[in-house]
């Protein structure tokens, strides 16, 4: 259902600021309205049929699947954006 194979950044415009995306990065999507929903990134940058897409998951799911493979599916690279967690204290 994905294939874990792919780039480890993504950066838009070639040199342009790398957002490095991995298994397990909190992440930002945007969907088609505009909307930013939080995520968690099940892959890096894949190739997808037409593009490049993360396979990204709830953090719920993520959490639930105890180091398993969760229920995922593929969004478009350019609407994804790693999030910056707070290293714990």
């Amino acid at each position: 259902w994905y294939d874990p194979r792919g780039l480890d950044s993504f950066g838009p415009g070639g040199d342009a600021e790398v957002t490095e995306i991995e298994p397990g990065t909190l992440v930002s999507v945007r969907t088609a309205d505009d909307q930013e929903l939080r995520r968690r990134a099940v892959t890096a940058i894949v190739d997808g049929a037409d593009f490049p897409v993360v396979w990204i998951t709830t953090e719920e799911a993520w959490e639930d699947a105890n180091g398993d493979r969760p229920d995922a599916w593929p969004w478009p690279a350019e609407d994804v954006t790693a999030i910056d967690e707070p290293i714990p204290a």
